[in-house]
């Protein structure tokens, strides 16, 4: 995989930290960083993904029933950013 050298600016105590942990891990200080914007890369798409907030919305109208118009069903779905 091509990589590329980026300037980042932090924080000097945070860098110490870091430093220590690659240290003990037997790593390089860009290994750990890299790993870092990985992970915080995937916990960001996971999130996206999650459906429990839809599943809530969707148990709240099993309640309320199927009477419901297109506009209360779109307000009940997706709160009150309906689709255009």
């Amino acid at each position: 995989m091509a990589a590329r050298i980026i300037n980042m600016t932090i924080p000097e105590e945070l860098i110490k930290v870091v430093d220590e942990v690659a240290d003990s891990e037997g790593r390089t200080r860009s290994e750990l960083f890299r790993e870092a914007v990985r992970r915080y890369v995937e916990n960001r798409r996971l999130k996206k993904k999650d459906a429990s907030p839809l599943l809530s919305r969707l148990a709240r109208l099993a309640v309320k029933g199927p009477n419901l118009s297109a506009s209360e069903l779109d307000k009940l779905l997706y709160g009150e950013r309906l689709i255009k």
